[in-house]
């Protein structure tokens, strides 16, 4: 792998929600899902966590924001996480 591409990688965001192992399958509940974060210019290195009411979909439309797509809302989002 080239220098160019592995830095391009490392500065790309990645989210990688992790399943919810406590209820039904077909449940499809993001509450209190853990979440790694990892490149994208984030302030890595702690934990953030939200309020409840906080619908996961945020996290996507700043992942979005942050990857240079313009984007207001994805699905219940209601905007772009602040930490």
């Amino acid at each position: 792998m080239s220098l160019s591409l592995a830095l391009t990688v490392l500065a790309a965001p990645l989210a990688a929600p992790a399943a919810d192992a406590g209820g039904p399958a077909d449940a499809h509940d993001a509450t209190n899902l853990p979440i790694l974060l990892a490149g994208g210019g984030f302030d890595h290195g702690r934990f953030v966590k939200h309020n409840a009411d906080v619908p996961l979909s945020d996290l996507f439309v700043t992942l979005l924001n942050r990857a240079g797509l313009p984007a207001e809302q994805f699905g219940p989002s209601t905007g772009e996480l602040t930490w």
